[in-house]
């Protein structure tokens, strides 16, 4: 009994010792379990995950908000978030924290691909520069391409805390599985270590609560912070989309504004800069607008140095007071051409004490060209319109003294002194005729004229006047058009050129003629001062001395010449822009020092074959029989001279000063046979009024004009209703003999 007593109290001091033991084993272990719970809570691995997600889309939040106006993020502080998420990595990586976090699912090649990431992009966020929004939102791009990868290893923390809950449960159960096996002296032991156990179990469970609820909860806050920021990003983008659309549409339209909108700034310094130009002075001047943002002198420097201190007087002027600022100046372009230019802006005053000009420069060259063309056609219908008047009156002296001297021959005979007066009086006829060749008041006899034959004709005659130094070349268009002109004002034109090329090259030197077929419209070059339509081009071109700008604007005008006295008249180059105008046509000149001078000659195309050049005959002097002139005149002694001649010639003349004179001989007289009036009249009615109402009161009289003027006065009069006839003044008695007999006999 005693052996077996102390078998059973072997036994139970073994089950004691077992239990005591295995009590002891499993305290130890439950103990061992809650100690690596409670690090784990310490450092769990989703409170770890979810501090680099929050770093890293605070990171991400910072780049894609630098562009904005309204952030005030500067590259430093890029720089301390960079730096926070990398230390943030470190400690995932590394000690306790790191080794029960990157023994999650994905999270060694989540941390790997955010290292790669942070190593690559490093240079670019520590060179990262103020207004670089590029750059940054490429940054974001990259670093928001980890953010899935990360948020799935902050969900395997959460799910890797509850595995480690359930874990302790089981092991919890088991412990009080084998407990209860035990002998029942063990059962204060077992009921010892199980309430020490459900203590713990109770405290884990609360600490696992307690965590799942901050889990939950941070969890939340990412989420929540996550779609804030996907909205800002969205709300970003659409400001961007916006702002885009309208940087374009403001692109376009300054692209398209004929001139370069800009914007001008003066800070509180007084440095000046251009924070805006249009992409137009590319065009306009020749110069990048990068280049005047870049630096304001690109621009500033192009104005020409005659116009510099107008500019900066306007500018300081406008700075001063506020005003709106206009200037016009010129300005050199990047090809070396100098253009006119007109800038206008407004004004504004910044905080920061600034001053701002919006405003736009627009070019005026092809303005001031053409107001320099019309100037000059204003200036030189003004003097055609005073030469023509002097040439009239003139032609009524010469006709006195040519006819008077005409008389006295015939009563003393030959006489040199007469002679030398008709001489005279035939000279200034011939300056007479060019001053109305440049008013455009001659008589012209336009017809069809091929201008091959007349060229070749011409070219003997160029080669006697020119000389042998001086070469001819003739270049003609092959199928040339007939040209409606006057072929002998047109060859005094080509002789009148060919003479003052001749003068410019005296050591010799090519003297070319080309004609061509030209179809003009406005807008082509010539058309400034034709109509468009076919005009046949006639260039005579030398290879002389050539002209100053200030001889060129003068060319064209009467009487001005650059020859010593008595070498010319000035009357060469005004007689053949009067004759191509008169003409329906036009005249241009262009020269330069040294550079020879080209005169083109613009003359409508004919339509129909050129007209043959008949000879001319002889004309005999022929007597009237008898018939009834009466003469309407006012200047008195043209009147006495034309009588003279009329009675000498054996008509019967009656005169009148004006209208209403002639209209009370008319009354008086039986019958009249021919009315010679001149064109001019006082009174208030003119010749060809006067010859209407006559013609309506004696449909059989007949009419001659006479005039200082040309043909085209007399028919363009709206009183004509009859075919004309015009003797031009100054006219010999020939003329006039020829004229009446051939009105009278038809």
């Amino acid at each position: 009994m005693n052996r077996r007593l102390r078998y059973l109290y072997a036994v139970l001091i073994v089950a004691a010792l077992t239990m005591a033991v295995a009590g002891i084993t499993l305290t130890t272990n439950l103990v061992s379990e809650a100690t690596r719970m409670q690090a784990s809570f310490r450092d769990n691995p989703t409170g770890v995950a979810a501090q680099a997600d929050y770093e890293l889309l605070t990171l991400i939040d910072r780049l894609e908000r630098f562009g904005d106006p309204a952030s005030d993020i500067d590259p430093q502080e890029i720089i301390d978030r960079f730096d926070v998420l990398w230390s943030r990595r470190e400690t995932n990586t590394s000690g306790a924290t790191g080794r029960y976090y990157m023994a999650l699912d994905g999270a060694a090649a989540t941390m790997a691909d955010l290292g790669r990431t942070l190593e690559a992009i490093e240079p670019q966020v520590l060179a990262l520069a103020p207004g670089d929004v590029a750059t940054a939102n490429e940054l974001a791009a990259k670093l928001r391409a980890i953010v899935p990868q990360l948020h799935a290893v902050t969900l395997e923390a959460g799910s890797s805390n509850a595995k480690y809950a359930a874990s302790l449960h089981d092991s919890q159960l088991r412990a009080g599985f084998l407990a209860s096996l035990f002998l029942p002296g063990m059962l204060i032991t077992g009921f010892a270590v199980a309430g020490v156990l459900w203590l713990e179990r109770r405290r884990l469970n609360q600490l696992n609560q307690t965590l799942e609820r901050r889990v939950d909860d941070r969890t939340g806050e990412i989420l929540r912070a996550n779609e804030r920021l996907q909205q800002e990003v969205d709300d970003r983008g659409r400001v961007e989309k916006t702002l885009r659309e309208g940087d374009e549409r403001f692109r376009d339209i300054t692209s398209n504004v004929p001139g370069v909108v800009y914007q001008f700034k003066i800070d509180a310094a007084g440095k000046q800069s251009f924070p805006y130009v249009s992409e137009t002075i590319k065009t306009m001047l020749g110069i990048s607008s990068t280049d005047v943002v870049d630096d304001a002198d690109v621009w500033l420097d192009i104005v020409h140095s005659d116009d510099r201190d107008s500019l900066d007087l306007s500018i300081a002027e406008s700075h001063r007071k506020l005003e709106p600022w206009n200037w016009e100046g010129r300005m050199m372009r990047a090809s070396g051409d100098v253009g006119w230019f007109r800038g206008s802006s407004i004004p504004r005053a910044l905080d920061d004490g600034s001053v701002l000009w919006n405003g736009i420069v627009l070019d005026l060259t092809e303005v001031k060209q053409t107001e320099e063309r019309l100037r000059q056609a204003q200036k030189m219908e003004a003097i055609g319109q005073l030469t023509g008047g002097v040439a009239h009156d003139f032609n009524n002296l010469l006709a006195v003294i040519r006819g008077n001297a005409e008389v006295l021959q015939d009563d003393i005979g030959e006489n040199p002194v007469l002679a030398t007066i008709d001489r005279a009086a035939a000279r200034g006829a011939e300056l007479t005729q060019r001053l109305l060749a440049f008013s455009r008041q001659q008589s012209l006899r336009p017809q069809a004229v091929d201008l091959s034959d007349l060229i070749v004709g011409l070219n003997d005659l160029l080669r006697r006047t020119l000389g042998a130094p001086i070469k001819i070349v003739t270049q003609l268009s092959p199928d040339l058009w007939p040209a409606a002109a006057d072929p002998g004002q047109l060859e005094n034109s080509l002789l009148n050129l060919a003479i003052n090329a001749r003068d410019a090259m005296p050591g010799g030197g090519i003297l070319e003629i080309h004609c061509n077929n030209v179809t003009l419209r406005p807008g082509d070059v010539g058309a400034t001062y034709v109509s468009g339509g076919d005009y046949v081009q006639i260039i005579v071109r030398d290879t002389g001395t050539g002209m100053t700008d200030y001889v060129l604007d003068h060319a064209f005008e009467p009487f001005y010449t650059t020859k010593d006295i008595g070498e010319g008249s000035g009357l060469g180059l005004s007689m053949v822009y009067g004759f191509a105008h008169q003409s329906g046509g036009a005249a241009t000149i262009e020269s330069g020092e040294g550079a020879g001078t080209e005169v083109t000659i613009y003359l409508p195309r004919a339509y129909g074959g050129a007209a043959a050049n008949a000879p001319e005959e002889d004309v005999e002097l022929r007597r009237g029989q008898a018939q009834v002139i009466l003469v309407l005149e006012d200047e008195p002694d043209v009147r006495d001279l034309t009588v003279k001649f009329l009675e000498g010639l054996g008509y019967q003349v009656l005169e009148a000063p004006d209208s209403n004179a002639a209209m009370q001989v008319l009354d008086a007289a039986d019958h009249v046979d021919l009315l010679l009036t001149d064109v001019v009249l006082p009174g208030g009615v003119s010749g060809p009024e006067f010859a209407a109402k006559a013609k309506s009161l004696y449909p059989l009289i007949r009419v001659v004009f006479m005039s200082g003027y040309a043909a085209d006065s007399v028919a363009n009069d709206e009183n004509i209703q009859f075919d004309e006839v015009l003797l031009k003044k100054p006219f010999r008695r020939a003329d006039l003999a020829q004229v009446l007999q051939s009105t009278l006999a038809n």
